[in-house]
């Protein structure tokens, strides 16, 4: 046994060290694309080789109290090149055989364990099993946090650098918890893990500036869902300084971002004030802006200078609400250069959602600026700046390919004229305007917003493929009821409000009006305990006036 002890002895400190260094040499080739994976094929067999001789030592009794550990460390490499060829079957053999050594003896090969835990975590994602792979991933987080922060590690003087190694390695956990939990819809988890990388690789130094950007932008968009503004605003702005020799989708990924902040600020502002003599006052404490929130180091942002690709200046920048016509406006101002700018890059051709969801951060932003917005002249030009950016979308629009979005598009094209009749009619009350333009004024908006309610309602109608000239049959699912009676309802109103000399023509339509209210009250009588129940009282009333109406209109003529 003496022999077989002193020979495993020379082995360790001669052949051993000299085939891992050939092992890892040969995973740090890049093979042509015909044989992507032969070096680290060969560099399996050494592993395979090692673990053979080491095994054979373990069998003949030979007493060295750290062949067990080396075996492990040399299946774990082993199975972490098996990942990396694809070979997860094999990789999750050998990494598990490692662990369940490695583990008994944490914190000793810290450095390992964490690795082949992380490695474990890469697999089960591949796999889409996120709850297996958070499993994997969160205990090597516990293991991280068990080490003692500040004290020398175990293995610390045998291997250098090891601290920063293992810092590195925590810094992949969190990584790819992020990315773990972004997968199985944990949003809010996902953005604190990828805050804690980005952070992290701060203050490390290792990341590659453009990607670091990527992911801080990625962020703030969840920051602004999350009504986070300050936070969004800190990380859109490191975005943009560290954002080096950016493509044209991430100039445009960011002015979308910033674009959205501002919407989100104004929609804020607007919510939170109340007019007094055409100044906005904040109904609320919280101004919107953190003042001592930090989220990244500053002094270690690279100010790439690429940031001037930006329409807008970002160096100070202010979430604070907004409580004038003239802050409402800069911040306005500022939202529609930056999505005007990512229009540019998401045009309609080739991007139709993106493009469509830019038009609604637009219409977002007028939104938020009508209830600033004192002049009637004003406030009708908003509505019609935002039906100028939907109205070309429903014409344009494939209905079998955009169904669902026609349906938003009517829809809100259908309100946005009835708010815009509601203030043509206040004005022409005030002003006492009984012109027949001011007629023709109203009624084409009436004819205009009655269209595109039509559009909607009849999206519902699923065509009688038998006979296509014959109704189809009206499917509506429960999200879609409440504005399908919605649409309905409004439809009577507008059908009663038309402008005409004619009694016979009024009639018309007071009739069309009267089948809408009846539509609704019968559909919610036999449909009892949907949508439709909370108009019908209202449908109904309206239904038995209408004849009324008809007769007094007829006696007219």
């Amino acid at each position: 046994m003496t022999e077989i002890t002193t020979d495993l002895d020379g082995y360790l400190s001669s052949e051993y060290p000299a085939q891992i260094a050939e092992a890892e040499r040969l995973c740090s080739v890049e093979d042509p694309e015909e044989t992507p994976y032969k070096s680290r094929y060969a560099a399996v067999e050494i592993l395979q080789g090692i673990e053979s001789k080491l095994l054979f030592y373990q069998l003949s009794d030979a007493s060295s109290p750290v062949l067990p550990t080396i075996i492990a460390l040399a299946r774990l490499r082993i199975g972490i090149i098996n990942l990396e060829t694809e070979e997860n079957y094999h990789a999750e053999q050998h990494i598990t055989q490692a662990l369940d050594t490695l583990e008994q003896k944490w914190p000793a090969n810290c450095l390992q364990v964490l690795e082949g835990l992380n490695n474990m975590g890469i697999l089960w994602n591949n796999r889409t099993e996120y709850s297996k792979a958070e499993e994997y991933l969160t205990r090597a987080e516990k293991l991280y946090h068990s080490l003692p922060p500040d004290s020398p590690l175990e293995d610390e003087d045998k291997q250098p650098g090891l601290r920063d190694k293992l810092e590195a390695q925590h810094t992949r956990t969190l990584f790819y918890l992020a990315q773990v939990f972004g997968y199985s819809k944990e949003v809010s988890k996902s953005a604190q893990y990828c805050l804690k990388t980005l952070q992290r690789q701060l203050s490390s130094g290792a990341y590659d500036p453009l990607e670091w950007s990527k992911y801080a932008l990625s962020i703030a968009l969840y920051y602004t869902l999350e009504d986070m503004l300050e936070h969004a605003k800190q990380c859109l702005q490191a975005a943009s300084w560290m954002a080096t020799a950016p493509d044209q989708v991430h100039v445009a990924n960011l002015c979308l971002g910033w674009g959205k902040v501002f919407a989100q600020q104004l929609t804020n502002s607007a919510a939170s004030a109340k007019l007094v003599g055409g100044q906005a006052i904040s109904a609320s404490a919280h101004d919107g802006d953190d003042g001592d929130l930090c989220l990244f180091d500053m002094n270690r942002i690279i100010d790439s200078g690429w940031h001037s690709f930006l329409p807008i200046s970002i160096d100070k920048v202010s979430m604070k609400m907004v409580r004038s016509l003239d802050e409402a406006r800069k911040v306005f101002d500022r939202g529609m250069v930056c999505l005007r700018k990512a229009h540019e890059y998401y045009v309609l051709d080739g991007y139709v959602s993106d493009y469509f969801s830019i038009v609604e951060d637009m219409c977002m932003l007028y939104g938020g600026l009508l209830v600033f917005e004192t002049s009637p002249d004003a406030r009708e030009k908003n509505f019609r700046d935002r039906i100028a950016l939907l109205e070309p979308l429903s014409d344009q629009l494939s209905t079998e390919h955009f169904h669902a979005m026609l349906q938003q598009i009517n829809f809100t094209l259908g309100e946005l004229y009835v708010e815009l009749y509601e203030l043509i009619v206040k004005v022409m009350t005030q002003t006492k305007d009984q012109s027949p333009a001011m007629a023709k004024k109203i009624n084409s908006i009436l004819t205009r917003s009655t269209k595109h309610f039509q559009l909607f309602i009849k999206s519902f109608e699923k065509r009688n493929k038998q006979d296509p000239s014959k109704p189809g049959t009206l499917e509506i699912d429960p999200d879609n009821m409440e504005a399908y009676v919605t649409a309905r309802m409004h439809l009577g109103k507008l059908y009663s409000k038309v402008i005409t000399p004619q009694p016979p023509v009024m009639a018309k339509y007071l009739q069309a009006a009267m089948e809408q209210y009846k539509w609704v009250h019968d559909y919610a009588r036999q449909n009892p305990g949907t949508k439709a129940d909370e108009f019908a009282s209202v449908a109904g009333q309206m239904a038995e006036l209408m004849p009324m109406m008809i007769a007094k209109v007829l006696t007219q003529s």
